[in-house]
């Protein structure tokens, strides 16, 4: 075998083991990929700041697979009324500014897809939580252009 053959198989064995190796907490809804979803990574969860917690209630998180729009500072009761869950693509088309869109991963991973968004509709980042503990797993800039 060449030398050339074996790192190409090396390269090979190297992307499998890292395709096997992904988190469920990267899976988003489906179509959501064809919006405003962030795509270019900032951090993960060894530099994800430990100060930035998820506080939603656990009553008010969106079922798996499904997604609700949270006002940050809001009390949780009338949230609930306000914002009914639904499908991401439908309900980013009404979110206010500095409103978060969170999805909850048909997988039950254990963890909830944050995006923020700003004016017009604009993501201003994506953010990774761990439900259980309300860690911040995982920060997403948004990808140029959005």
């Amino acid at each position: 075998m060449t030398k050339s053959a074996v790192w190409g198989f090396v390269a090979a064995v190297g992307t499998v083991a890292v395709a096997a190796c992904a988190s469920p907490r990267a899976s988003v809804e489906p179509g959501v990929g064809s919006g405003p979803e962030p795509a270019a990574e900032v951090g993960t969860g060894e530099d994800a700041s430990t100060d930035v917690q998820f506080d939603v209630p656990p009553d008010y998180l969106p079922p798996p697979g499904q997604c609700r729009i949270w006002e940050p500072g809001e009390p949780p009761g009338p949230q609930r009324e306000k914002y009914p869950v639904g499908r991401c693509s439908e309900l980013r088309e009404s979110i206010p500014d500095g409103a978060w869109l969170m999805y909850r991963p048909a997988d039950g991973s254990g963890f909830v897809r944050v995006w923020q968004y700003g004016s017009e509709r604009e993501v201003l980042f994506q953010r990774i939580y761990d439900i259980e503990t309300g860690d911040l797993v995982r920060h997403v800039a948004p990808a140029s252009g959005e």
